[in-house]
């Protein structure tokens, strides 16, 4: 899981424990999702993202997850979404980034459907 933190940028952390509990939707996630459709879009390995309210290892967080072809996280990418992030919400404010397996995409998708699908999107 990467969260990215406003002020340091992306770090890698473990995941333990993960149960996702549902969609995360307002305002300012709405703009959230709406540029970082924009941007997924634009990267030809990424399948679906979702932003979803979830508990890691105890603790609560908001979890943009991407499903993706690629075998390895995107350094330009996370660079990209944390400009986006940045923009939008303060900096007390940060944002775990999960690239799920396949069994993990299934249990998320139960509880939350993608803001982002390259399958059903009008490019």
């Amino acid at each position: 899981m990467w969260p990215f933190k406003r002020t340091r940028g992306p770090d890698e952390l473990p995941v333990s424990d993960l149960k996702f509990l549902g969609e995360q939707d307002g305002e300012p996630e709405r703009r959230l999702k709406g540029q970082l459709a924009d941007l997924l879009a634009r990267h030809p390995d990424i399948e679906r993202a979702y932003l979803v309210r979830a508990m890691n290892g105890g603790a609560a967080s908001v979890m943009l997850c991407i499903a993706t072809r690629a075998d390895e996280p995107d350094a330009t990418l996370l660079h990209e979404i944390g400009g986006i992030f940045a923009a939008i919400f303060n900096t007390k404010e940060h944002l775990d980034i999960l690239f799920p397996g396949a069994a993990q995409e299934v249990q998320l998708a139960k509880v939350c459907a993608p803001f982002y699908n390259r399958s059903t999107r009008n490019n």
